[in-house]
Parts: structure tokens; sequence; C-alpha cells
């Protein structure tokens, strides 16, 4: 059976449509028997991660028997056993749907109500949703059997291979001794010989120079470079030879490799651009930890640096200002997890962003869910809780959330980062530039003020007296406000509702000339304030009281409210008082104007220049105000800022931390040493420095020479993005619900040989690409498949479906339009919410971007759409396999997307202009072309025929439209998107 299907298989014009449907159906079927259920044993570990506490700490008290009591309603939650058998009610769950389930009804409160004592929170209860929704994975019935209650033989839990200290063994003897090339080949080829299985032939040339490039840098070869290293003729065949080391060495040393692999890494790390979670706030600097990554592939950082630089960078010396920046933004590894920034309990918050760093740190380095060991000794690992909350107080130690960027809205640290001390002064001078700037915008805004005054003095009446409330005099507390634009002045007053029938605010005028005057009072009426506020008005005649309504706008132009016309004698002796006597509402004080009433007062043409000169002065302030905002505005933006970092730091407060009883803050336990895994047996168990967190020397432990985990785990990791498969499959989970390794001697020297060559990950690509089991064919073999169907000992090499970015890169690159520069800030002009859920939001697509899909905008619950199709990692969780699916909208949405068929059709556009008008048979030189640069391969000749046959069936008028069908046939086909 051959899994490598050629075009020849369309015969005729009339059927090279259906040629794409046909590669459909071939792809689903290839990738569909390529599939494996390592997803399993990550759903386990997010099973005890989220789903058993929340069973122990509400289910297990009725459902089950563990609580010694008898099980309500016949139902048992506390096995997998137990909720397959269901209760007196049936089944309480159908696995996948969350809305035929009992138990999720329950929790809803839409059938039962469970748990009785109280409705489940809303994340508790999408939780359980989530759990069903994923098939209700439950390790709690599988044979390996989970660990005994009580102390943990620490002896017998190393015994564990993934615990002992790998050690090199010398490559084995093999019957074939003329295939191998490496070491590596060695040992891939005893295994072989000792099952009956023989190696599948090398690939050839063509696609192993395809496979190659995209391996190391995510990108096609250009028809250039095929060309040129098919020049080298049997050379080109050499697996080891020197053709093939100047392939491999250019791609290592181009920038595109640390694109490529810095997004691995990423995945690992759950690198976004914004936060997630219940406030989608936006990680404008995330971005500098994303570049880090890239740089730190392309430099070769030694990994165990790596390591250190992420977990704890702020601590770590530094020879310059450069290497103190990188050290600073690669602790933002700890920062750009999803957080439950609105949650009110602070310590609850404090604690869920500890379990997340603990979870995240385990996985990434060590391959070890140690989050399952927050409530409860681990179930399947030799990690007891204690160890947990060791880890625990080291990341509790340390500050990586601190203030509010609204009210209940925690934020997360940034750091500056150094900078030149010229860059530093002309940052300080922008700084002192926009000080002075934002002082003479207020002086120009209270001379504004002042001439409003004026303005509204001149314009209301002849003659009027305004007294505003800085002229008043005030007894009790009258805090100022200037909210509301509808005042007098820079601000009014207001009783805030205290001490009622003891507040008075009084106004006094000068009165010039005895007569009659209508009072007004100015107050910015709205809802909460009282409606029956009392003034009383004491005029020639007495005294009166005066009720106004302030919970509506004041009735003239909004601002003034009139209590009356009075007579009053000349001098000081009448007044306006305010009481907040009988009152309930708020209470607002302002001005009051006094307006005289057929009075003898200054002509009107005195008074009109007066109020036209004073408009104009007020005018020509009002566009300066608004040029000085506008400036200010642009100076603030463009201006040199000091770069900021998503970076941790020390907290104030170094302490130990208690362990958790259930994980509940409410149940504090006993206090535990800071430390790291007692099973690990290298180095010191406990934090040494009593004065720091710990986190430096949690970095150190892991990166030493000796834990027996964390060289594994990144050398399985380089193995599966080679290979296509892990030799621990399970590549996040080494503890004992993850995959046994297929090749343990073979691993074992590796991570030796990695640490003894300085931690090198591109040593190590470059050794396992030119391998000759990286080298092999893709070819199907009948018994070797019934032999081994999952092909764990590698007798041939594992098809590997390209990733979302390679095919949108890929894409872009054959229409010439990639963009291969460095990218900066995927999100710098969105608002502080990610998402256009709020009138501060934005949104994180940007469809038009032609840079590499590392620089995407990653914002978490708008991915995206083109890498959603194709399998790209949930951000929110350490991915260190994406998953792989095969569904139709795949295919279909490279058949009938837009922006496929746009590139396609530029593509298509340009093979066509390549070829000279006069030239014989051009459809079959374009054809050649199409597929050298597409499949990197030449067509058949019966491909070449049936295309030319179908191009030559339409009209010259449509020949453009019908070579992009062509191409966007190519690239919707399996080959294109797989790599053989």
């Amino acid at each position: 059976m051959n899994h490598s299907p050629q075009l020849s298989r369309s015969h005729g014009p009339d059927r090279w449509r259906h040629f794409a449907l046909a590669s459909l159906s071939v792809f689903v079927l290839l990738t569909g028997s390529n599939h494996c259920t390592m997803v399993s044993a990550d759903d386990h570990a997010w099973f005890e991660t989220n789903v058993r506490p929340l069973l122990v700490r509400h289910c297990y008290e009725c459902h089950s028997t563990e609580s010694g009591s008898e099980l309500k309603g016949g139902l048992a939650l506390h096995s997998r056993a137990g909720w397959m058998a269901g209760g007196d009610s049936g089944a309480a769950i159908v696995p996948g749907k969350p809305e035929e389930s009992l138990l999720i009804q329950s929790i809803r409160y839409e059938s039962y109500e469970m748990p009785p004592k109280g409705r489940l929170p809303d994340n508790e209860v999408a939780i359980f949703e989530e759990w069903v929704r994923r098939g209700a994975p439950d390790p709690r019935d599988e044979d390996y059997k989970p660990q005994s209650k009580g102390e943990i033989d620490f002896n017998v839990a190393r015994e564990f291979w993934a615990f002992q200290s790998p050690t090199t063994h010398h490559p084995p003897d093999v019957q074939n001794s003329a295939w191998p090339r490496d070491a590596i080949d060695f040992f891939i080829l005893s295994e072989l010989e000792q099952n009956g299985l023989q190696p599948a032939n090398d690939a050839d040339p063509a696609a192993w120079l395809r496979r190659t490039t995209f391996d190391l840098t995510g990108l096609p070869p250009t028809v250039d470079e095929l060309d040129a290293f098919l020049a080298h003729g049997e050379e080109a065949k050499k697996v080891n030879g020197p053709a093939r080391q100047q392939v491999v060495d250019r791609l290592l040393a181009s920038r595109q490799f640390g694109v490529h692999w810095g997004r691995h890494w990423l995945d690992v790390a759950r690198y976004a651009d914004s936060n997630g979670g219940d406030f989608n706030a936006t990680f404008y600097n995330a971005w500098r930890y994303r570049n880090y990554v890239v740089d730190a592939f392309n430099s070769d950082k030694p990994f165990d640096q790596f390591v250190r630089e992420q977990l704890a960078g702020d601590l770590l010396p530094a020879n310059n200002d450069q290497q103190r920046a990188e050290q600073l933004i690669a602790s933002s590894f700890l920062m750009i997890g999803v957080k439950m920034l609105s949650e009110r309990d602070k310590n609850k918050l404090t604690m869920d962003v500890v379990d997340e760093q603990i979870d995240t740190t385990g996985k990434a380095f060590l391959g070890m869910t140690l989050g399952c060991a927050r409530c409860h000794d681990h179930k399947f690992d030799p990690v007891p809780t204690k160890d947990y909350y060791s880890l625990a107080g080291i990341f509790r130690s340390t500050v990586t959330l601190e203030g509010e960027s609204q009210q209940y809205v925690s934020t997360w640290v940034e750091t500056p980062l150094p900078v030149s001390p010229e860059e530093a002064q002309r940052i300080a001078d922008h700084e002192q530039h926009i000080k002075e700037a934002k002082t003479r915008l207020a002086n120009a805004k209270k001379q504004q003020q002042e001439l409003e005054k004026k303005v509204a003095l001149a314009g209301s009446a002849k003659g009027s007296i305004l007294i505003d409330n800085d002229a008043a005099k005030l007894t009790g507390k009258w805090p100022s406000s200037s909210l509301a634009p509808a005042r007098v002045g820079a601000t009014y007053l207001r009783d805030d509702r205290e001490n009622k029938g003891q507040k008075f605010v009084v106004w006094t005028p000068d009165i010039r000339n005895a007569g009659k005057y209508e009072v007004r009072v100015s107050y910015p009426g709205k809802g909460g304030c009282d409606e029956r506020v009392p003034f009383t008005v004491r005029f020639s005649g007495g005294e009166r009281r005066v009720l106004v309504d302030q919970s509506k706008p004041a009735p003239i132009d909004g601002l003034f409210c009139s209590l009356g016309t009075f007579e009053f004698a000349a001098g000081t002796t009448g007044s306006i008082t305010l009481s907040t006597e009988g009152t309930t509402g708020f209470v607002l004080a302002d001005a009051v104007q006094f307006i005289p009433q057929n009075l003898p007062v200054a002509s009107d043409a005195s008074m009109m220049q007066q109020l036209a000169s004073l408009q104009q002065e007020l005018e020509e302030l009002k566009a300066s105000i608004s040029m000085q905002e506008s400036a200010l505005k642009t100076a603030e933006k463009e201006g040199p800022k000091p770069p900021m970092a998503m970076a941790a730091r020390e907290a104030s407060t170094i302490e130990d931390c208690e362990i958790l009883v259930r994980g509940e803050l409410a149940h504090p336990g006993p206090k535990v040493p800071r430390g790291f895994m007692q099973v690990v047996a290298a180095g010191p168990g406990v934090v040494q420095q009593s004065e720091e967190s710990g986190r430096a020397e949690l970095a150190d432990w892991i990166a030493r020479a000796d834990n027996p985990l964390t060289a594994r785990v990144i050398v399985n990791r380089v193995w599966q993005h080679m290979l296509g498969e892990g030799i621990v499959r399970s590549v996040d989970n080494f503890g004992h619900l993850g995959d046994p390794p297929s090749h343990q001697k073979l691993l074992d020297t590796l991570a030796t040989e990695f640490v003894q060559n300085g931690w090198s990950v591109k040593q190590l690509i470059r050794r396992i690409a030119l391998t000759r089991t990286y080298a092999m064919a893709t070819t199907y073999d009948e018994p070797s498949f019934q032999t081994d169907p999952d092909n764990r000992l590698l007798w041939r090499a594992n098809r590997k479906k390209l990733s979302a970015e390679s095919l949108r890169d890929s894409l872009l690159m054959l229409s010439g339009q990639l963009d291969l520069t460095p990218g900066e800030s995927p999100v710098a002009d969105l608002g502080a919410l990610a998402i256009d859920n709020s009138k501060q939001g934005g949104s994180g697509r940007k469809t038009d971007a032609v840079k590499r899909s590392l620089y995407l905008p990653i914002v978490r619950n708008e991915l995206p759409d083109f890498l959603v199709t194709f399998d790209f990692a949930d951000p929110d969780m350490v991915t260190g396999r994406r998953p792989e699916t095969n569904v139709p909208a795949q295919a279909m949405y490279l058949l009938n997307n837009s922006v496929v068929r746009e590139h396609s059709q530029k593509i298509a556009a340009q093979l066509m202009s390549s070829v000279p008008k006069d030239t014989t048979a051009p459809d079959q030189i374009i054809c050649r072309e199409a597929f050298k640069r597409i499949l990197n391969r030449q067509p058949t000749e019966t491909e070449i025929n049936n295309i030319s046959t179908y191009i030559d069936g339409h009209p010259d008028s449509e020949r453009n439209n019908v070579w992009a069908e062509v191409v966007q046939t190519l690239f919707a086909s399996t080959e294109f998107r797989m790599l053989e």
C-alpha cells in the first residue's frame, strides 16, 4: 500500500476539480491512522489538577464510600466505575455531552440541586462541564495502583526509570552494520532487529530537503535551494555527507530557525498577548519574552541557562545592561499565564497564581504534573502535598501581581529595563517636558474656569452678582468635586449624606444698589440627589424658605434654578443659606447669582462690548487648550519611554507556606520549609538562603546536570519535533500516567551527552538531522505494521502534518508576500481589554498581517481563525504536543478561504508571467515550476498531461483563474500538508 498518492490518480479535465476532494479523503484516512492516544494522559493530569479536588470538596461527603456513610441516591463519585454505573436516577454522566449529563444539570440547579448547601461558583461549574465535554477522563480505575496512603518510601519510588540518573550506554551491536551513520542509528536498528523488523529505505533527496527545511525553519525550501542541493547528484543521497551537512548548518544559522523552534517553546510556556480568563487584559509587553525566546534559540543559549533565566532572571547577576534586560524579560515566563484578575479574595488569587506557576514549571522543565498535589498527595507519582507547598512557599514569596488596574481588578508587575545613559537623559528630559506641559495646561484650564464665570456673570444680566462656593461660609464637612460638567467654576460641593441637619452653606452678597433681585442657585442635578433641598433667603422683608429638587437637572440652561425675586438693601445684610435638614439624598452646593430687576446699570453698548470681549478671550483660550491637549497626547504617545518588561521580583516578606488542607485557604495546616521534590535526590532538598524566595535555588536545582528529569525532558521534546513522536510520547508527563520510553537507553545516552555538550539544542538537532533514522522514508510496509502498528520502534519515518504556522507562512512565502523581519507588540493598538467586549476594548484580529505567524496577536479567547482551524496550541496550558485533528473544516478552509484564493492567484500570475508568450508548450513549463515551488518535486508525465488537458478545456479568458485553481488544489492536497 503506497501512502503517497500522486496527482495522476485524477484523470481527464472533467475530473480535475474532483482532485481536491480526493486529496481530502486520502488526507483523512492517512492522518486518522496516525492518530495516537496521548491526549488521554494529559486529560488525566488535567482531571487530577482541576476535577478531583472539586469532587473531594463538594461531592464525597454524600457520594463516596470513603466518607463512611451510605451513598446518597445510590451514586458513587469516588471512582470511574461508580459514575459509569450511575445511581437511582440513572446515568450521572454522558461522556462528551454535558447537556445530557445529570451531574451537570444538578450542579447547574436545573433538575436536582447539588450540592444542597449552595450552588457552586460559575468557574467550578465550568470545570465540570469541560471535564464531561472532554469525555470525562478519569484515571481512578486504571490498572496502575495509586500511591498508598501514608509516608512515601522515596528509596522505592526512585527505582522508577524517570527518577534514576541517566547514564551513557555504548551503541549496541547490530547485524546490518552498514546501515547506521550515528550512534543513534545503532540504538534504533538494534530494537528493530530484535523484533524482526528492518528500517525503511532512505527518503529521496528532495523529500529529505523538504522535511529538513520545514523541521528546522518552518518554511519550504526555495526552488534555488532545491536545485542547488540536487545538483550534488549522488552526494545529495549520502545521509551524513558534506552536501547534507551544508544544508543543516545553513538552516541552523538562519534567523528563521529561532522563529520556528521558539514557537515550539512558546507552546510549552503557554504564551499569549492577553490574559484571558475573567478580565482579558492586554499584555502589551509580552512580545519581549517571545522575541527573547527566538533569540535564545538562534544564539543557541545553553538550555540550563535558559531554564535559570526564565525562573529567576531578575535575581541573576549580569555583566552588562543587555544581559540584565534579557534576564528580566526571561522571567516573564512566570507572568504570562491565565489569571482571574477580578477575583476579590486576593489571598485566593495569589494561591491560584502560585498553583498555575507550579503546574507550568513542573510540566515544562521536569515533565511532572506537580499541580495534582495541591489538595492531596499525588495519586500516582511520589509527590506528597508537602512537596507542593514547599514549592508554593517559593512562588508565594515572589511578586507577579501588584496593585489594581481598576477597582477589584488586580494587575501584574512591570519593570523598567536598563537603558544607556544617553537614552536615560532623553527620557528624563521628555518626562520633564511632559510635566511642564501638564502644568501649563492645568493653569490654562483654571483660567478658562475664571473666564467662564465672568462670561456667565456678564451674559446672564446687567449688573448681576455671582458668588461661587469658594466664597461661601461652610458649616460641617463639604467635600468638593469636579465630576459633573454642569457647574460654575472649578468645583461644586457635596454633603456625602453624612451628619444631616448639621451642615450649612451661606452665600452673602455685597449689594451696591438697593432694589429687587432675582435669586438663582446652581447645582449639577442628577439621580441620587435629594428632591427637597431647603434654601433660606434672608432679604429686606424677612426670610423665605424655598425647596429645590436636585434629583433633576436645573431648569435654566441645565445650571440654574430660580428661588424668586426679593428686595435687598445695600450692603451685606442679605444672604442665602442651604441646609441639609430634613434631607436623605445627596445635597449639592455650587454658586448663587443675584440678577438686578429695573435698576440703573451701565449702557447696553458697554455691556455688550464687555461681553463680546470676554467671549472672544474665552474662545481663544479654548482653542489654545485644545491644541495643548493634542500636543500633550502626541508627546506622551510618541516620546521616548523606558522600555518595560513583565518581570517577576522578590516579595518584601519571604516566608514558608502552610499546607492547605484539601487546598482550601480556610483550613491552613503546618508550615513546611521551602524546597524541592524529595523523590529527586540531586542537590539540597530545601532552600538554603532563608532571606530569599528560593527561586534562584529552584532554578539551579532544576538545571543541575545530575537532575534526572530536566535533560531527558528537553531532549525528548527535540526528538519529538524532529521525528514526529517522542521517545516518551507523553512529552509533558514522565510520571506513572505517562508513556514509558520506547528506547530508554537511547534517551539516557542523548540526555547525558546533551549535558556534556554544554546543553546545546542546536548540536542535538544537527546530530539527529544527519542520522539514518531521520533520513528514512515514510514507505508503508504491511508486515512491519502488523508487528508495530504505532511505529514506536521507528521502522519508517513518521508522516508529520505541517503546523498551522507553516501552512500560513508557506502560503505567504510562495506568493512573495512574507515579511521575515522580526515583529514587536502585535497588540500595541488595542485597549486595556484585548477583546472588544467593552467601550475600552479592542480586537486581536489582524487578518492583513504578512509577518510570520509567530508575530500574530495571540489573544486568549480570540485566536486567529487560521491557527485555530489547524490545531494551534491552547495558550491556557502547557502544550508540548499539539492535538492532531482531521476535520472537513481544515480542507474546506484551504479550498474556500478568500485569502488562500488571493495568494493562489498571485502565485499563478507569477508562474504565468515567468514564461515568454512565444514559448512552446507553456502550460507544461508552468506545471513543472508549480510543482517544484509548492511540492518540491517534479510532476509526473501523467500529472502534466492531466493538468494541460484541464487548462485547454477552458477559454483563454479564464486561464488566470484556472491556473489559480490548480495552485490552490496543490495547496489543499495531502502531499503539501504532510511531510514525507
